[in-house]
């Protein structure tokens, strides 16, 4: 998976590395919670304008953007399983294991009730290397 970043008068391209997610359940006013936390290192791939990597500042920007895509991605994902009426995710499955009595009562309507399901995700890609310290497509002028 690669992430594109809009950044100044360019882009960066980050590849996140060790990449894992951990789906936490728990039951609030009788209703599932679903906490969603991926989290991994990242590598910029590719940079094009004038963008400045050695600068912390710059970092923590793709570093920010890049969480925001991620989020963006699985809530995309999460949306069109949970519209086909589809638990792709195995939300049921974690209900089941944690609160079974819970799940035997809402069992015949889960996959109905799936695009209701109030889910928060976070994620916490943090930038550890980069292959990339010049812009990999530079602008040339002719002055011949």
């Amino acid at each position: 998976m690669y992430i594109k970043i809009e950044l100044d008068d360019g882009y960066v391209v980050v590849s996140p590395v060790n990449f894992t997610s951990e789906v936490k359940i728990d039951i609030k006013y009788d209703e599932p919670q679903i906490s969603i936390k991926a989290s991994g290192n990242a590598k910029v791939m590719e940079v094009s304008g004038h963008i400045d990597l050695e600068d912390d500042n710059v970092i923590k920007e793709i570093q920010k953007k890049s969480n925001n895509e991620v989020k963006k991605y699985m809530k995309k994902a999460i949306k069109v399983a949970t519209k086909n009426e589809s638990d792709i995710f195995g939300f049921g499955l974690k209900l089941y294991k944690k609160y079974p009595d819970y799940f035997e009562k809402i069992k015949d309507e889960w996959n109905k009730n799936l695009k209701h399901l109030n889910i928060d995700i976070k994620s916490n890609l943090i930038i550890k290397s980069i292959s990339s310290t010049q812009n990999s497509v530079e602008v040339l002028d002719d002055k011949e």
